[in-house]
């Protein structure tokens, strides 16, 4: 899910809509992840915008909105929207590889193929708006075509739990699980699949991954979109975007095979002598 609104700057008496596409950064999982989860989408921003002083942000938008975040990216975008108004997110195959989505369609792909025995994940019940970020640069572009700047929610008005994903992306490369337990308990055990997986837990739930704050419920509404701008929030299904991102993994996951084979031979070429 993501909002976007484009907003009008003064240049010497003309107007231009711009938009943004901070912030960047990656998802908490990574020991370090907080210290850029802060401060980048921010300053990151406003300092593409300070680089032309002739820049006048007409500060109008929001203002009857009233906002009390509990998430750390949520509390940093508020300050990104504070200066810029304005902030979006989204997903795909190119998503950071420490995000729980791609994290998800990694792991499957290793496991499948040999490369990792199990995937460790948080809250199974928290539930997202994931939309492809193809889609969602389209909407942009049709909002930047607008005549009027506006504010729009760009979402896919669909939500599905961490568990849904992670069991369509085992699905997508042969592996079926089952979930037995509850809670911090809760295994996914493949039921089917290869034969020296089946029985085998596959997914387990870590305390370590879950947030003292984590917002379990997100949720957007893309009407005005589809009305306005004639969008479809689901030009690609969430079936779709899973499978998308699962073929991309198995395919960089058999890459770094066959680079890893050829590195070894050529060592033990050279070592014998048979390539010099």
């Amino acid at each position: 899910m993501c909002k976007f609104a484009t907003q009008q700057f003064a240049n010497d008496g003309s107007h231009e809509r711009t938009e943004n596409n901070a912030p960047w950064r990656e998802e908490e999982y990574a020991d370090d992840g907080s210290r850029y989860t802060a401060p980048v989408p921010p300053f990151a921003t406003s300092a593409v915008f300070r680089t032309d002083e002739r820049c006048e942000v007409i500060e109008h938008l929001y203002d009857n909105d009233q906002y009390s975040p509990d998430d750390k990216l949520c509390r940093s975008k508020l300050h990104l929207v504070g200066e810029m108004k304005k902030y979006h997110a989204h997903i795909s195959e190119r998503r950071g590889e420490t995000f729980v989505t791609r994290k998800i369609t990694l792991a499957a792909a290793r496991i499948k193929q040999g490369k990792q025995d199990k995937l460790y994940l948080g809250n199974l019940d928290s539930l997202r708006d994931w939309g492809y970020a193809k889609d969602y640069v389209e909407c942009m572009w049709l909002i930047l075509q607008a005549e009027k700047p506006e504010d729009f929610v760009i979402a896919t008005g669909k939500q599905h739990s961490v568990r849904e994903f992670a069991q369509l992306a085992f699905h997508y490369v042969g592996i079926e699980l089952k979930w037995e337990g509850k809670d911090e308990n809760e295994k996914g055990i493949c039921v089917e699949g290869p034969e020296e997986l089946i029985g085998k837990t596959l997914v387990e739930v870590s305390p370590d991954f879950y947030r003292p704050t984590d917002v379990v419920n997100l949720w957007g509404d893309p009407t005005k979109a589809k009305a306005k701008l004639n969008w479809n929030p689901n030009t690609t299904s969430f079936e779709d975007l899973v499978k998308i991102m699962v073929e991309s993994d198995m395919a960089k996951v058999a890459a770094e095979d066959a680079g890893q084979k050829v590195r070894c031979n050529l060592a033990e070429y050279l070592e014998k002598g048979i390539v010099k």
